[in-house]
């Protein structure tokens, strides 16, 4: 059999593999995309859901997330990174049979250089441990200027979408404090003011856009 129809053939399956789960097929994924499902403790899952971000994608399909994993998970990357830390992973891990999946989801802003950016910057936080409290934890000096990578200390899963939807300039979350408006994580000033129970994987979902096409 020749290289191309190996190909050929291997697409075909790979297709196939994913149109008998319709929420799949509608995806039309673009890297940098947030990805969403009900979170892997089936007690708290249809509550606060599990987030990523879409790092590779073949025919508008999710193949690779960037997520962080939670206490409760013991799945792998395959490249020897187990739970408790955010790492990349291919879209078999981060699905899960008996959870719900949501799909992949975008703000109504930003171009797809800005999703392109936003991907990098989540490549960024691979090896960042878990954190289940809030967002992210960091350890920041100074009172203004740019919560940089190397100041992030731990990060939730949904603190991964947020930072790095937001360092790229798309607005995820934000909150309205003594009459001022707060959204960018990655931001100094704003930072303080993503650590609330309002901020969560399905208060995000709640305000962005569905990709299926």
């Amino acid at each position: 059999m020749s290289k191309k129809l190996c190909a050929l053939f291997a697409m075909i399956i790979y297709l196939i593999s994913y149109a008998s789960f319709p929420a799949f097929a509608a995806d039309n994924a673009k890297r940098g995309h947030a990805i969403y499902r009900e979170m892997d403790t089936a007690l708290i899952g249809t509550i606060t859901g599990h987030a990523g971000i879409v790092d590779a994608v073949q025919s508008g399909l999710p193949t690779y997330i960037i997520h962080a994993t939670g206490l409760s998970s013991s799945s792998s990357s395959g490249s020897g990174v187990t739970g408790e830390l955010v790492h990349r992973a291919p879209f078999s891990e981060f699905y899960i049979e008996d959870r719900d999946y949501y799909g992949t989801y975008r703000m109504a802003a930003g171009s797809d250089t800005d999703y392109i950016n936003a991907a990098n910057y989540a490549n960024g936080l691979i090896g960042k441990p878990y954190t289940f409290v809030n967002q992210m934890t960091a350890n920041l000096s100074g009172a203004s200027g740019t919560v940089s990578i190397a100041e992030i200390l731990r990060v939730r899963c949904d603190g991964v979408v947020e930072y790095s939807f937001e360092k790229a300039g798309i607005e995820v979350l934000g909150r309205t404090v003594d009459g001022l408006y707060y959204w960018d994580i990655s931001d100094r000033l704003h930072f303080q003011h993503h650590m609330h129970v309002t901020h969560s994987p399905e208060s995000q979902r709640a305000i962005m856009q569905r990709t299926s096409s």
